[in-house]
């Protein structure tokens, strides 16, 4: 969670490429969880601990979107809609 942290606080605070991809990262390690199914087959966990891995695999497919979306945004030089200077 330090990571995830890391990465928001770094992108909050103007260093947005690099906290991007520190999220990217934090992300990646969601699809840890699938490891479990290299010591025991699905059918050997229960239940509850299948749905907890996937719920965590697809968390971190879901921020990986969002964070390579976002990424796809500050490349192109698009500013999110908030971050807009209006002008007079």
């Amino acid at each position: 969670m330090a990571v995830g942290l890391l990465g928001y606080g770094l992108y909050r605070f103007g260093r947005r490429n690099i906290g991007l991809a520190v999220l990217g990262f934090y992300a990646i390690l969601g699809f840890g969880g699938l490891l479990h199914y290299t010591r025991a087959p699905m059918a050997c966990h229960a239940a509850m601990m299948n749905v907890t891995i996937w719920a965590e695999a697809v968390a971190g497919a879901l921020l990986l979107a969002n964070v390579v979306g976002m990424l796809s945004g500050v490349a192109s030089g698009a500013m999110p809609r908030n971050n807009r200077r209006r002008e007079p």
